[in-house]
């Protein structure tokens, strides 16, 4: 409808198809949306969501505020996969805690970079995206994640890296 439209999902598992809503704010479980048409904004919260976005002109933005956003931090129990994000558009929004959190050098800004594997350096990086494909985002414990990432260098407690993989298909 007119003006700005706001939908927020129980913590339930919920799966649904939206038009036209501005922002959405997923359920403590795992959530299941598409989005037929529009811009939005998404919180998924917790719970490993898959979302799939109106392949259009509108710049749409996945909005993470907390480590647990995405799923469980540290946790092997599922990531957000996102289906016809459209790079150099659409939008990861880091803020409140997490960002925060990544914020190594408390600039206020993320450092990007694209790694190879046994390239991510904790030291420096903040948001890496693998330049490497991985043959699969949600096998038993992230193996294959794991092996594209490799080797960390300057690894230390403490230290943190906000990864971006896809298997051809799905960016988690």
């Amino acid at each position: 409808g007119s003006g700005n439209d706001v939908v927020t999902l129980g913590d339930t598992v919920n799966t649904t198809t939206v038009t036209g809503i501005e922002t959405l704010i997923g359920g403590a479980n795992t959530d299941t949306v598409s989005v037929s048409s529009g811009t939005i904004v998404f919180q998924g919260n917790a719970g490993g969501d898959v979302l799939t976005l109106a392949a259009n002109s509108a710049v749409d933005q996945l909005l993470y505020a907390t480590a647990d956003d995405g799923s469980a931090a540290g946790a092997n129990s599922g990531f957000d996969q996102v289906s016809s994000f459209q790079t150099g558009q659409d939008q990861i929004v880091l803020t409140g805690a997490l960002r925060t959190l990544i914020d190594d050098n408390s600039n206020g800004s993320l450092s990007g970079a694209s790694r190879a594997q046994n390239a991510i350096d904790l030291s420096t990086d903040e948001v890496v995206t693998l330049s490497t494909q991985t043959t699969a985002l949600a096998d038993d414990n992230y193996a294959a994640v794991r092996t594209a990432m490799g080797t960390l260098q300057n690894s230390s407690a403490g230290a943190d890296v906000l990864v971006l993989a896809n298997n051809g298909t799905s960016t988690g």
